[in-house]
């Protein structure tokens, strides 16, 4: 499974989500978005090609601590800059500005 772009009215920040699709906080992040219209791209790793798998891991590590973190879905890189690990509405409310 390549990524998939869900289309939002909202684009102030880009978002890279990869998940994992029995994943019930990656399906609640998902359906945060949508209601927000937040412009997203995700990634099932599980239903992905090894090829495709082991390029997304190399993407994720990128953006996380060599140590200190547990490996936890959804994985949200935000603008090429931060990742956020897991579901936090909170967070990701301040992070993409929506009040």
């Amino acid at each position: 499974m390549a990524r998939v772009l869900v289309p939002g009215e909202n684009r102030r920040h880009r978002l890279m989500i990869y998940t994992v699709s029995s994943c019930t906080p990656c399906k609640r992040a998902m359906v945060f978005l949508r209601s927000n219209s937040v412009e997203f791209e995700y990634m099932d790793i599980d239903r992905s090609e090894p090829d495709e798998r082991k390029e997304a891991m190399l993407d994720i590590g990128d953006y996380l601590p060599v140590s200190g973190v547990t490996l936890a879905y959804p994985i949200i890189i935000v603008d090429e800059l931060s990742a956020i690990v897991g579901f936090h509405e909170g967070k990701l409310k301040r992070v993409l500005e929506l009040g």
